[in-house]
């Protein structure tokens, strides 16, 4: 806790010490001077006044004392990790004055720089919303990191603050070598924390900003933090970012873009279109995928590239699923009371949705509100977010498996890990990437993948989908390798809720096909022959 925070602790301290002391003498004085007993109603408004200057001492003496003894453990942490407990300021006076004794300090021929390391949760929080427990624990492996990378730099001094920025200062004689180094860094520091199943995942947050000749330190930090969370709304990887005037101007219009997308939600803008599914088994569409575009007032119909990058950043993107959810229940609600056939409908989950401590209950909350069945919607997550922190992701999908919901892996086989997730994770529908499907017709290796993708989640109890499939051959040579489903161009392009409830009622596919033809079709594969 900062030193300000403190001091406003104990102001309130004192406010309590002082009501209650005034009470106190007030009533003393009235019995020395043998007055009259006080009316009633000044008797309760002096216990009331006695009751609060108590509440407030109390309140002040327990959260000053945890504080200072919370700032007493730190300090006792750092010195048991570094022999000192310097790198830790409680207010930025005290972090200014430090850098500005150490920028009198620099060499001829060196460049003072500032680095700034921070951790964002999937959330979009701060590390401090982690909780204790994994605060410390993050804080003690990045510590940790930090000594044994820089360590033995006699330039390098660590600063943390109250709010858990990391500040490391150096006297660069090469400043593109020590970004460089920073960024070696960080990306061991990313592997480190995935590997550990007690931390969530995380992001880490890297900035920049080497001080000019003439600069007030004060100014300089200030940079150093704005390009610190800049990164943090501006983009999805931890890549670092050192401070540029243009970040203001960009800065500015995302402020913008966000104020746009608050309205469009408040007024529903943001439309749901259905890309519908094919059964080949079954010969006929049994769901859709649901996706997202913009009906933006000015600039027309906008895709989800243009805005949802921004969306995962922020944080809005928690909004953006609760909309799509919603409305897709609506519609489901919708369709059954008009008795339409029953299909099952995609949901894709965001990282930072996944990770939000509410995701269950406004799933059962919602479904419950519009008298939806589980088994109409089926919860999609992508493999690379499916391949981090895979006991975490695990314990969410049962618990979404146990409200009813089916789930599904999307754009499996660009990841990492794909047969990690599969093998630890319960999904019940594979959905294979459309990269794998581009080259089936003339690539007899992508067909070869295809069928032991297939092969192997049938194995596994699960049903598989391909996507992106633009083509009736593309389609005939993935029906006669046992796939399941498919989802693309060929079959249905995505549409608003009215176009997608006509098509399903009046489509080429689902008419008969006489079976000589259907032979004939299936048959035909020059790959294989």
């Amino acid at each position: 806790m900062s030193e300000k925070k403190l001091r406003a602790l104990f102001a309130i301290l004192l406010l309590g010490a002082s009501a209650l002391l005034g009470v106190i003498i007030f009533v003393v004085v009235n019995l020395l001077n043998g007055a009259k007993l006080l009316p009633t109603a000044a008797s309760v408004y002096l216990a009331f006044l006695a009751y609060l200057g108590s509440v407030l001492l109390s309140l002040g003496i327990s959260v000053t004392v945890n504080a200072r003894a919370n700032l007493v453990r730190t300090k006792a942490w750092l010195r048991s990790l570094f022999g000192s407990d310097e790198q830790y300021v409680e207010d930025d006076a005290a972090l200014l004055g430090k850098l500005n004794r150490l920028r009198k300090k620099a060499e001829d021929g060196t460049v003072p720089l500032l680095l700034g390391l921070a951790v964002k949760t999937n959330a979009g929080g701060t590390l401090n919303s982690l909780g204790t427990a994994f605060t410390y624990s993050v804080n003690e492996l990045l510590l940790e990191r930090v000594k044994a990378a820089f360590g033995l730099d006699p330039t390098f001094h660590l600063f943390i603050d109250h709010n858990n920025n990391y500040i490391l200062y150096f006297n660069a004689s090469n400043v593109d070598d020590q970004l460089d180094s920073f960024r070696k860094f960080a990306f061991t520091l990313t592997e480190s924390i995935e590997r550990r199943d007690d931390i969530p995942y995380v992001a880490f947050l890297l900035s920049a900003h080497p001080i000019e000749a003439k600069e007030k330190p004060s100014d300089a930090l200030e940079k150093t933090i704005f390009a610190l969370w800049h990164n943090a709304s501006s983009r999805i990887s931890c890549d670092l970012l050192v401070y540029d005037q243009s970040m203001l101007a960009e800065n500015a219009r995302m402020k913008e873009l966000d104020s746009e997308i608050t309205r469009a939600l408040a007024n529903e803008e943001l439309v749901i279109y259905y890309q519908a599914k094919y059964s080949l088994k079954k010969n006929a569409f049994y769901g859709a995928e649901a996706l997202i575009r913009w009906k933006h007032p000015k600039r027309g119909l906008l895709p989800p590239a243009v805005f949802i990058p921004y969306c995962e950043n922020s944080g809005k993107i928690v909004e953006i699923d609760h909309y799509v959810f919603e409305h897709v229940c609506a519609d489901i609600e919708k369709w059954n009371k008009e008795k339409r056939r029953k299909v099952v409908i995609s949901v894709n989950l965001s990282r930072r949705s996944v990770y939000d401590p509410s995701l269950i209950s406004f799933l059962s909350d919602t479904m419950k509100k519009h008298n939806v069945d589980p088994t109409s919607i089926d919860m999609e997550l992508t493999e690379s977010l499916a391949a981090n922190n895979t006991v975490f992701i695990s314990s969410i999908i049962r618990k979404v498996k146990g409200l009813g919901f089916a789930t599904s892996i999307d754009d499996f086989g660009v990841g990492y890990s794909s047969l990690s997730s599969l093998k630890n994770i319960p999904f019940d529908v594979l959905k294979i990437d459309k990269s794998f499907v581009d080259d089936v017709e003339v690539d007899a290796k992508s067909k070869a993948m295809v069928l032991s993708i297939i092969s192997l989640a049938h194995a596994l109890g699960m049903k598989v989908i391909a996507e992106g499939v633009e083509t009736e051959h593309q389609s005939d040579i993935l029906r006669s390798l046992d796939l399941d489903s498919i989802q693309g161009y060929y079959y249905s392009r995505p549409s608003d809720r009215a176009h997608f409830e006509a098509y399903l009622e009046d489509n080429p596919f689902e008419k008969k096909e006489s079976p000589k033809r259907k032979e004939a079709r299936i048959a035909y594969d020059p790959i294989r022959r």
